[in-house]
């Protein structure tokens, strides 16, 4: 279930922010004209100023959810410049982050919180279901959906190699079988797959 915000919000102070469109011109991404016509067409047509934007390309991905932090007061996340934390990748299964569209940025176990990186920061299904499994308190960020997707196919391979890598210091190129490693994508890989996994990397060290 992801909840639907007012089409204005207002800041900390009190003062009435004003509608997407007209956040997306305040930060320099969309042109006074440009957002008098997504108003326009928002009225005309019954879809929101999101859909609009979107359907016509009006501004990239990431002004759109930079724009969308904002209004919503989430706090936005870049993703390119945010290293992966192993242990966050750890806490969550990868299959639940593909399911939902969200990214694990760190987790705090002493204060019991998670930092996820979201595709969609009021799916408040997706925040509830995390928190059930992993035990520990969303803290929301909004970043690029594209983003998530790199990074899901991406950073939790590359933590899987890790633990691979580190299961090669343990063995000679002629044993059989390692110790089962945990994995961040199902919880546990095989002795038998990881033992593979280690002969094809000695194959073509």
């Amino acid at each position: 279930m992801t909840a639907q915000p007012a089409t204005t919000t207002q800041t900390t102070d009190g003062e009435t922010q004003g509608s997407l469109a007209d956040i997306l011109v305040s930060q320099g991404a969309l042109d006074a004209s440009r957002a008098q016509q997504v108003k326009t067409i928002e009225i005309q047509t019954g879809k929101t100023q999101e859909e609009i934007v979107k359907d016509k390309n009006l501004v990239p991905e990431a002004a759109l959810v930079r724009a969308k932090a904002a209004l919503y007061n989430i706090a936005y996340i870049d993703l390119a410049k945010t290293p992966a934390s192993p242990e966050a990748l750890a806490i969550l299964a990868q299959e639940v982050a593909e399911r939902f569209r969200v990214f694990p940025i760190s987790a705090d176990k002493p204060s019991k919180q998670l930092v996820l990186a979201m595709a969609d920061p009021l799916d408040l299904t997706a925040i509830e279901f995390v928190e059930q499994k992993t035990g520990l308190q969303v803290m929301p960020r909004a970043a690029e959906p594209s983003k998530i997707d790199d990074f899901i196919s991406t950073r939790y391979v590359g933590s899987l190699a890790q633990e691979v890598t580190e299961a090669l210091k343990e063995v000679s190129p002629g044993e059989e079988k390692v110790k089962a490693l945990e994995r961040t994508k199902t919880g546990f890989i095989r002795e038998e797959k990881v033992a593979e996994i280690v002969r094809h990397m000695l194959e073509f060290a």
